[in-house]
């Protein structure tokens, strides 16, 4: 559970695109937690209706079908709730997706043709980037003095093995920078968080797997995935009062897996 230090966040808006399963779930029960009214977003109803029932016995949640790659649809969606919610308090920016094998340009595919080529761009920088841009830029007008938004990131943005994936997440780095700096007259903070390898229904080793399990252990300096609580706990850190000074920012949470290279192997078994 948060910290009840941070902020209490009681009666707060909160909206939490991607917050059907995974970090955004995790996330959601945090703020829920800290006393905030949360609504989820996701394409997935079916997943967002599971979500709805896991996190309505801890506070006041509502979950809405929204493709977040369609303007129409977030300005739809939020004239919806226009009455019901007519400020929004945090934006916590989490939806995303990825692809197996993810290049940018999958050159070692044979028979790739130009409508795969732009039907992948078009898919993940939705999904990673625009959603965000568009409802960071429909939703600012409803934020209060004082409001926050936190996107989720990825340590995926500085190496280059990501692909688009990759490549979407440094453009979101990049959002985070300019939003701070549009916004702040406005006294509206906006930041990211960055995690590495974070435990969740679609990263979980296979128990029976050594091999994996190995690996597993090795995603961060500190022998072990990262939990989605522990991302929960930075969001409401950057959305709090107790970072009413922090803005433009991206916080790494990654264990130290961003600085691990081959040189620090020989410190690993250093007690």
């Amino acid at each position: 559970m948060a910290n009840a230090h941070l902020s209490t966040f009681t009666n707060k808006n909160i909206i939490i695109t991607g917050g059907n399963g995974g970090i955004g779930r995790a996330i959601a029960l945090e703020f829920l937690h800290a006393g905030a009214r949360v609504i989820i977003l996701g394409r997935n109803h079916l997943k967002g209706v599971e979500t709805l029932k896991m996190l309505q016995p801890h506070g006041d949640a509502m979950f809405a079908s929204v493709d977040l790659g369609e303007s129409e649809e977030i300005v739809r969606f939020l004239a919806g709730i226009s009455t019901t919610h007519p400020q929004i308090d945090v934006l916590v920016n989490c939806a995303g997706a990825g692809e197996s094998r993810g290049g940018s340009v999958k050159v070692f595919v044979d028979g790739q043709t130009r409508a795969d080529i732009d039907e992948r761009w078009d898919y993940l920088a939705a999904s990673n980037l625009q959603s965000a841009y568009l409802m960071s830029a429909l939703t600012a007008p409803r934020m209060p003095d004082g409001a926050a938004i936190v996107n989720i990131s990825s340590t995926a943005s500085i190496h280059g093995n990501y692909g688009l994936y990759g490549t979407f997440k440094a453009g979101l780095d990049g959002l985070t920078r300019s939003l701070a700096v549009e916004l702040a007259p406005r006294n509206i903070r906006v930041n990211a968080i960055s995690p590495g390898w974070i435990q969740t229904a679609n990263t979980l080793p296979d128990a029976e797997d050594e091999g994996q399990a190995n690996w597993a252990a090795n995603t961060s300096l500190l022998r072990r995935m990262g939990q989605p609580h522990e991302i929960a706990d930075a969001t409401l850190f950057l959305a709090s009062e107790k970072a009413s000074f922090v803005t433009g920012t991206v916080l790494t949470v990654d264990g130290g897996l961003s600085i691990i290279d081959p040189t620090t192997e020989s410190w690993r078994d250093v007690k």
